[in-house]
């Protein structure tokens, strides 16, 4: 399970009244993705699945979506419904409503917003000179 993480540092600094917003270059831009997993050998699977499952829930969606911090896109169709009937001014505020020009859904279909691809069997060497790049950039 997966939930789209978007706006989040605009939407956290518009909910606090600054005059911001994001925008996405008819170029597109990379979907950042958290996933929700359950580790091999948990002991705890059986209560891990039951969160997931409320996470993708429509309730789960709209809390997503209403978090003060990192608010997250509601990623089901159902989801989405119940976020425009509970929490209209947040649906407006992240265009997740069909029809905005940066709708997420719609801007993933048009091929806008590419899936950041997941890294795959880097050296620990090739990850330490990485992050070192990004911290001096």
């Amino acid at each position: 399970a997966m939930c789209g993480i978007g706006d989040w540092i605009t939407g956290v600094l518009e909910k606090d009244g600054a005059p911001v917003g994001s925008v996405i270059p008819k170029e597109g831009g990379i979907q950042f993705t958290e996933s929700y997993s359950i580790g091999k050998g948990s002991d705890k699977a059986e209560i891990v699945n039951k969160f997931i499952q409320y996470m993708l829930s429509p309730a789960g969606q709209v809390k997503s979506a209403q978090m003060a911090a990192y608010p997250g896109f509601c990623v089901t169709k159902g989801g989405r419904a119940a976020l425009i009937e509970a929490d209209p001014k947040e649906a407006m505020r992240s265009h997740q409503m069909g029809g905005m020009s940066n709708d997420p859904i719609t801007l993933i279909n048009e091929g806008r917003i590419h899936y950041r691809d997941i890294p795959k069997q880097q050296s620990l060497e090739d990850w330490n000179d990485y992050w070192s790049e990004y911290k001096n950039s």
